[in-house]
């Protein structure tokens, strides 16, 4: 295989080609940040599946390998559990929310439902457990 520097990688203009080449550190340190972020879902769905079969909760979690088909911004997991609902958007360290997501967020919080970003699955257990035990959550999930 043939290693071309990056500032000629970054020249060329086929994504397929570029990929095909290995792509630029930029492009790969996204796709590794995506691969990290899809492995902190699966692990908190698994976690959200299991208190599913307690009867604790229900959830929604849209599949993150296919485009969307529903509102488009809609959070990675929406969690409801007495009458309450938890919405939580993962992204990797130093991801952003898109437009969408921020705005679905906006109306999450302005129906007086607790909303926001963790980084990964760890953190939104942590989220999830206040939640459930009506404690009061981090100052990022109020508006």
């Amino acid at each position: 295989m043939t290693i071309l520097p990056e500032h000629i990688i970054s020249k060329i203009a086929d994504p397929a080609e570029r990929a095909r080449l290995g792509g630029t550190a930029a492009e790969a340190s996204a796709k590794a940040a995506r691969r990290q972020e899809l492995k902190e879902q699966a692990i908190f769905d698994a976690l959200l599946r299991f208190k599913r079969e307690q009867n604790i909760l229900t959830f929604t979690h849209p599949r993150p390998d296919r485009a969307t088909t529903i509102q488009v911004g809609h959070v990675d997991f929406m969690i409801r559990a007495r009458g309450r609902c938890l919405s939580l958007e993962f992204k990797a360290p130093g991801g952003r929310l898109t437009e969408s997501q921020e705005q679905f967020i906006q109306a999450e919080w302005a129906a007086g439902n607790p909303a926001g970003v963790v980084y990964n699955a760890a953190e939104g257990h942590q989220i999830l457990t206040l939640w459930l035990n009506q404690e009061t959550l981090p100052e990022k999930f109020h508006q």
